[in-house]
Order: structure tokens, then sequence, then C-alpha cells
């Protein structure tokens, strides 16, 4: 069959652009034709305006914005199979309504207002209006980035309405999707199944990191919405525990700061890999402790943006480790760093979601 994604695989960032590629293999090592469909939702400012600044600290942070942009693209052009077009508005992806048997829509928070709202028409594309009645439209572990029903608009609670009812079937990431599409919609057909970054196991992913090994060891510390400060005392614990040195990695200033990272995706896995502890509030980074079999302790995120705690909770709940989460006192921390992990157990648990998933795609697939 041949299926196009639509998905947020020009954000740069990690989760978003590694699991787009995870859905893409598995769909094509079923013997599918697939394609990632290149939507670009801003113009690109002129090349002059993207290279000189004011001051010599914004000058180089916008080399560095450069920088980033590369690392991020050489992984999309190695790692994933996207259409030769650009598509940058609504109007543009009427030229592809009927080109696909099945149009995914997802993984990642394809569905959260607060990102569709930032671009005119955007959730257009990701509630798939733009396609003709010759396609099939599904989404896969779609996520609202909220479990809260109250936190839509009524102009929002229209729009889902109006625009799920026309989905064939509808994957959700977290459980309590499950019940927003019900409120929604009145369906009560949706599912929850997992993120694509769990489809692809550690034999899989090791073939886009390099052998060469990270010779020092260290507790890696990937925290994201600015909470770095937060994990430091959990860190600096964890690397005099076990004596570790300490490398972090945040997804805005790591160029600019001493003992931080900005990797490319694949060097990214890497740290994850071969360090000896993981410190995060990153539900991705939580994904690649699972699939690399590194203890770790989630850092839960405070305040406003705690509501992205739930993917964390409903994955750690399915896998029997809830117990890795902490609060920013850093409370049981010497029991978690000591406790070991029984990842054979843990392994039996995410095939088991893993087969839910792949059984998902493949009654799609007819």
């Amino acid at each position: 069959m041949k299926i196009g994604i639509v998905t947020f695989e020009w954000a740069n960032n990690y989760g978003a652009l590694i699991q787009s590629h995870a859905l893409q293999s598995v769909l094509m090592e079923r013997g599918h034709q697939v394609e990632i469909i290149k939507y670009r939702p801003k113009i690109p400012a002129s090349l002059l305006k993207r290279i000189l600044a004011k001051n010599p600290k914004k000058l180089i942070k916008k080399w560095l914005s450069l920088y980033h942009n590369y690392l991020f693209n050489k992984f999309r052009r190695q790692f994933l199979n996207r259409t030769s077009k650009t598509f940058r508005s609504i109007q543009s992806f009427e030229l592809i309504k009927d080109r696909y048997d099945i149009l995914i829509s997802g993984s990642d928070q394809v569905w959260n207002p607060k990102w569709l709202d930032q671009i005119t028409d955007m959730h257009k594309i990701y509630l798939l209006s733009f396609l003709g009645n010759n396609t099939k439209i599904i989404s896969y572990a779609a996520s609202f980035g909220t479990g809260e029903i109250d936190s839509f608009s009524p102009e929002w609670y229209k729009i889902f309405n109006t625009e799920l009812s026309k989905f064939d079937a509808i994957s959700v990431r977290e459980k309590s999707g499950i019940q927003l599409v019900e409120k929604l919609t009145k369906r009560k057909d949706a599912v929850s199944i997992v993120d694509p970054t769990l489809l692809l196991n550690k034999h899989k992913y090791s073939k886009i990191i390099s052998n060469r090994r990270i010779r020092k060891k260290y507790v890696f510390s990937y925290m994201l919405h600015g909470y770095d400060n937060d994990a430091s005392s959990i860190n600096s614990y964890i690397a005099n525990k076990q004596n570790l040195n300490i490398i972090n990695c945040n997804a805005k200033d790591s160029f600019l700061r001493k003992n931080y990272k900005f990797p490319s995706p694949p060097k990214w896995l890497k740290l994850i890999k071969n360090a000896r502890f993981v410190v995060t509030n990153s539900f991705h980074g939580v994904v690649f402790c699972l699939i690399f079999h590194k203890p770790f302790v989630v850092l839960s995120i405070q305040g406003e943006m705690g509501k992205m705690n739930s993917r964390i909770i409903d994955l750690l709940s399915a896998v029997g480790l809830k117990e890795r989460i902490v609060n920013h006192d850093g409370l049981l921390m010497d029991k978690l760093v000591e406790k070991s992990i029984n990842w054979e157990e843990i392994d039996t648990k995410v095939n088991s979601l893993r087969n839910e998933a792949f059984n998902f795609l493949e009654s799609q697939m007819i």
C-alpha cells in the first residue's frame, strides 16, 4: 500500500524526529511504500537576516541555530523518506488529497491546540481535513498534549468534533486521550498504543549509532522546559554516589554552557546508550532508557507544563516503573539509585505493548 505520514518531522526535536523514523521504518519493513510529507509551516527568513545580528551574543546564537538545523537536517536526509515537494499551506495539500491509500496523522502532539493555534489552518493539516474520499485516514498514537476536556475552547471542541468523526480509526498515545475522543466525538472505538519510538528494538537503533564507545563513565542529564537547575543536585548526588562525570544536554543553549553538549540525533541516542545513569523529564528520554536498559529517574514537570507528565506516567505504569518518578526535592533518591531494574521483565512488558501497536497497524492495512 502507499502510505503518507503527517507528523512534526519538521521540528528540531530528538523525539519528534526519531519517532518519525521509527514509524516509517516499521511500515516499510512490512512492504509498504511510505513517505513522510515534508511540511514546513513557516517560510524561512532570508539568509542575510539569519546570519546577521545586532550584537555579538545574538550573532553567536544565530550561527549556532544554523548548526542546530544542520545536525537535524542531516538526520532527515539519511534516515527519512520524505516527499520531494515541500508543502507550506493547506492549499498546497490539495495536490495530494488522493495520492495515498492511507494517510496517518501522528505520532507526537499533533492535536495539541497550543501548537496548532500558532499557524493559521495548521489544524486542517494534522486533522487531515484536506483529503478526498479515496484515502483511508487514521491516527497513530496522536496526542492532545492534555487529558483535560476543560482545556479546550468551544471553538476547538467544535473542530475536533467535526474532524475526528471523519477518521476511519483513531489511536492515541495517552490513555486519557481515549476519554477525550469519546467526550469530543461520542466515538468509543479509540485505542491507546505506544509511541513509535518503542516499535524498534535496541539492535535497530544501534544501526544508526556509531560503534565507537564513549570511554568516560557519566550520568546523562537531559532536561526540557528549563528545569536544568532543578536537576543539578540530583545529578551531583548520583555522580558522587557512583563516581561518575556529568554530561548535560538541553534543547536551548547547550552550545554556550560548560559541560553541556548539543549532539546530533544519533549522538543523542549514543549518549543515552552509553550512560551509567540517566536523569530526565523527557518522555523520549525515558523511552530510550527502557530500550537501552539504562537505570534512570524522572524529575516530574511542575506548573502548567505538568500536564505533559501524563505520557510518562502512562508508560511507566504499564511497565511497572512508576516509582522512578521523583519530585524536585529528590526524595527516595538513595533507594532508587541503588535499586536494580529487572530488564527481562521490562522487555516482556514492552514487547507486549509493541505487539498491540503492530496489531493495530496491521488491522488498518487492509
